[in-house]
């Protein structure tokens, strides 16, 4: 069950943004960077269980107020091309969505390796067989059950395809990870295992004809504009046994002008699995700008006078 909450004005801790920032990839299951900003900034249980491809949905709810979720963790059992098809490598966990200062903060947790191809720095990365692709961040806006992406964030800087039997075939790497694009069309799910797509911009639907689930899955590797308004850094984080971390941090996300609901989706490139969530990211009205501008060029005028 999706579950929306509105988010608050709460700053994360300098502190804890720097760090999230410098995060780099390991492969030990340690706490870091994106495991502590799970754990101490949103408040979701990252010890109970942690190993189990399974866990129960409870132990990944925040308990910090003001963060936009859905959580759905079931690598078993056939439920529809959703939750839970075809094992661990394409379910996803968790999906959170939080305003910090200027800032949105999207955070993934997934079994697939987000660094299987590409890894930083030139180091190597553990052989997955067969592979999985994980899919972007979405960025758009809900109206029934009409999904419109508006901009999408590259993950991993990858654009995968895929074989008949649904997994990765090969890739092209089109664009770097936390790349914005503009996108355009709408997908429309009547029920968990139809749905319509209408003239998707820049985006794919992956597997669509697996039970005709058109949810949008990855960038293209055409059809879109590079979005210059702001900027977005993506960071990754092995969380323990197969649960890894993906995180975008959307600096200045006001500039992309998609007003205040703003509806999250991710999923597998595949489209076996996909969350989605609505966050209330309230924007400084035109008023309370212009009150504020006014305020500051009264208390620059009374300084003059001093």
């Amino acid at each position: 069950m999706l579950r929306s909450k509105k988010l608050s004005f709460r700053l994360v801790p300098a502190s804890a943004m720097l760090a999230i920032a410098a995060v780099c990839w390991s492969p030990v299951a340690s706490a870091g960077a994106l495991t502590d900003y799970l754990k101490y900034t949103i408040g979701v249980d990252t010890t109970t269980n942690i190993t189990s491809d399974d866990r129960a949905n409870n132990l990944w709810k925040p308990t910090t107020t003001g963060v936009a979720y859905e959580v759905v963790d079931n690598s078993s059992g056939n439920l529809r091309t959703g939750a839970g098809y075809g094992g661990q490598p394409y379910d996803l966990e968790a999906l959170y969505v939080q305003k910090s200062g200027s800032s949105l903060i999207i955070t993934g947790v997934a079994g697939a390796n987000p660094l299987m191809y590409a890894c930083p720095n030139g180091t190597s990365c553990p052989a997955i067989s067969p592979t999985f692709g994980m899919g972007d961040f979405f960025l758009g806006s809900l109206s029934g059950s009409t999904y419109s992406p508006k901009i999408g964030v590259e993950t991993t800087g990858q654009n995968f395809t895929m074989n008949s039997s649904g997994n990765t075939a090969g890739y092209t790497t089109p664009l770097t990870a936390g790349k914005l694009v503009n996108l355009g069309g709408s997908v429309t799910t009547t029920g968990p295992t139809t749905g319509t797509t209408s003239s998707p911009q820049g985006w794919e639907t992956g597997l669509a004809n697996w039970n005709n689930v058109p949810a949008p899955s990855q960038i293209a590797t055409s059809g879109y504009t590079p979005n210059t308004s702001t900027s977005a850094a993506m960071a990754y984080e092995l969380l323990a046994g197969n649960h890894y971390i993906y995180q975008a941090t959307i600096t200045n996300f006001a500039l992309l002008g998609l007003g205040n609901d703003i509806t999250v989706h991710w999923g597998e490139i595949c489209g076996n699995d996909w969350l989605r969530t609505t966050a209330n990211v309230p924007l400084p009205s035109s008023l309370a700008l212009f009150l504020l501008g006014g305020a500051g060029l009264a208390a620059g005028t009374r300084r003059r006078r001093v």
